[in-house]
């Protein structure tokens, strides 16, 4: 969705009971294509991931209200032109994995999901 020409991601949140509680919406850079979502750092809230052509795919961290922020070190470098994106359990191991198919050369990238960190205890 566009207002004024600013491009705008729209998200809806269940509320449990076949409708929807609250909207979100956030703003987009222009130069992102394709958004995918999945836990990709394992804490049970839906991120999210932009193809950019910046050569690069953006990652957000969810936090389940609604919220995203630029993951830790957030951009991954692609091949030229990012464009598609798949996310699936290519290895098996029950975490999701990151496929991007680049426009420039037709190569593919192949981000698998690393074990998240173990939390350390006060």
């Amino acid at each position: 969705m566009t207002v004024d020409d600013t491009p705008l991601l729209l998200l809806w949140f269940g509320d449990g009971q076949a409708g929807f509680s609250r909207q979100t919406q956030m703003e987009l850079d222009r130069r992102c294509f394709r958004i995918v979502a999945a836990n990709f750092n394992a804490d049970r809230a839906l991120d999210l991931a932009m193809s950019c052509d910046s050569d690069a795919v953006r990652i957000l961290l969810g936090d389940s209200k609604g919220t995203f922020r630029a993951a830790p070190g957030g951009l991954l470098a692609t091949g030229r032109g990012p464009l598609e994106m798949l996310v699936a359990d290519l290895n098996d191991d029950s975490r999701p994995d990151l496929v991007v198919a680049n426009r420039v050369g037709g190569n593919l990238n192949v981000f698998l999901a690393r074990p998240p960190i173990p939390r350390q205890r006060p």
